[in-house]
């Protein structure tokens, strides 16, 4: 969320009406399509990936050895801290939204050069109630739902099978929706919808450690550094953050059980924080607004179908 400051005081973009016309809505709409353009490619790619590289056999195959390259489809959940810093006037705010989550993942290996094209898109949002404080003090509460999907894209190099380096990049959207105010024990009416689209370029180190006959383990650490991000709030037309500083780091586990030489069952946990330094103070239409520091902690889990070819 955005803070405003008039005549002196800092206020939350809150009782604002969602109704900004019908030429707003129109661009809004064109501009969602634009946005999630890369979420489209992307399940695009993974279907052509599926027909033309994966003739998975049901039959039941003793898993002598495991097969590299694979396709896998999963459903899983998610918990999203969100929290916001202020430090101007001592402004904190925090809420934790779960999420039901689709994850797909195409990885493709040769002798020496891997690829890997996987993502994770919210498909059923929880919310919750976000809390904000100045000095410790509770001054307004709204709810809050918070969906974040992300796609990567990398090329890596096989050195054994402990340590494999990648590179590449994360397409990122996170969307928060506000409403239902509290503004000092007063209910406001109105809602708030805050969007941050942002490039990544990824590094990381992936490995695994094959538990024969059946059982495989995988892990991997990865870095994301932004290369552009825009941020814009429904509430402020013609209002727009870019190239804000920040980070991403995460980690991630896997345990595989092969139920055929080409089903395996995959277990996932993973987790990471998304850190995004925020805005200076910027004037419109005689008032002053800033997007704040904010941290994105996430852990999640997910059961997966892998066919493997």
């Amino acid at each position: 969320m955005v803070t405003v400051l008039m005549n002196g005081v800092q206020i939350l973009i809150a009782g604002q009406t969602c109704n900004i016309g019908l030429k707003m809505t129109l661009e809004k709409a064109w501009k969602d399509v634009r946005m999630r353009k890369p979420t489209v490619i992307f399940i695009c790619c993974v279907c052509m990936f599926w027909s033309t590289g994966i003739t998975p056999s049901i039959a039941l195959e003793k898993p002598d050895t495991f097969k590299t390259s694979h396709f896998s489809l999963g459903i899983g959940s998610e918990v999203l801290n969100y929290s916001e810093h202020e430090p101007d006037s001592h402004l904190d705010s925090e809420a934790n939204v779960s999420n039901w989550t689709l994850g797909m993942d195409a990885f493709k290996q040769w002798a020496h050069i891997f690829c890997r094209l996987n993502g994770i898109i919210p498909v059923l949002r929880g919310d919750d109630s976000e809390k904000w404080r100045v000095s410790d003090i509770l001054t307004q509460q709204n709810d809050l739902k918070y969906g974040w999907t992300r796609i990567d894209a990398v090329v890596g190099y096989r050195l054994n099978s402990y340590i494999n380096p990648y590179l590449g990049l994360r397409w990122s959207d996170s969307e928060q929706k506000r409403s239902e105010f509290v503004v000092l024990g007063t209910p406001i009416e109105g809602c708030s919808t805050e969007d941050v689209t942002a490039w990544f370029i990824a590094f990381g180190i992936r490995g695994e450690i094959p538990l024969k006959p059946h059982w495989r383990l995988s892990y991997s650490g990865s870095y994301f550094k932004p290369v552009h991000s825009e941020v814009e709030n429904s509430n402020l037309p013609g209002w727009e953050v870019t190239n804000s500083e920040g980070h991403t780091f995460e980690f991630e586990g896997q345990a595989a059980y092969a139920y055929t030489d080409s089903i395996s069952f995959i277990f996932t946990l993973y987790g990471g924080q998304m850190h995004w330094k925020g805005s200076d103070w910027v004037p419109i239409s005689g008032t002053l607004v800033k997007w704040p520091e904010n941290d994105t902690r996430y852990f999640g889990g997910m059961l997966t179908i892998r066919w493997l070819f």
